[in-house]
């Protein structure tokens, strides 16, 4: 389910995945620095929604040895993040 259509709803167990670098969120090849940094507020904004709709449990799965950008700022201690191979 896109985070967008979350909103408004929950769920026992939220998985959320696709935070591998390029993947998520699509940035423009020709982009400021500015722009930039807004894009990721915003998606954050988005990305909390969807975190804030679980009721029991949070996982956040990246591959391994990835930095997902969109995570920093959010306290790793309340989701367990499960890392692929």
């Amino acid at each position: 389910m896109p985070f967008r259509a979350c909103k408004g709803l929950e769920f026992p167990i939220v998985v959320l995945g696709g935070f591998s670098s390029g993947n998520y969120p699509q940035i423009p090849d020709e982009i400021g620095d500015d722009a930039l940094e807004e894009l990721y507020e915003r998606e954050r904004r988005q990305l909390y929604v969807a975190m804030t709709r679980a009721m029991r449990r949070l996982s956040v799965i990246r591959p391994a040895g990835s930095e997902a950008r969109l995570l920093r700022g959010f306290d790793a201690e309340l989701w367990e993040t499960k890392v692929g191979k």
